[in-house]
């Protein structure tokens, strides 16, 4: 898998990550769980995955239609 995003781009997706992940566990905690805060904490989930890894697929495909 080749890198397609750069490394400041990388850190703010990891921030902004654990960010998402942290407000939608806090939000989980205190209520009964609803489908938006799942869907919020998967999309968490994956910015942090794509700032670790330095590929983000969006990021890919829109390279490859142009």
């Amino acid at each position: 898998m080749k890198q397609n995003i750069g490394t400041i781009n990388s850190m703010v997706r990891i921030t902004s990550g654990l960010t998402l992940l942290a407000w939608s566990i806090a939000k989980m905690s205190r209520e009964q769980p609803s489908g938006s805060q799942l869907f919020v904490s998967i999309m968490g989930a994956q910015k942090v995955a794509e700032g670790i890894t330095h590929y983000c697929p969006l990021t890919e495909a829109l390279k490859n239609e142009k």
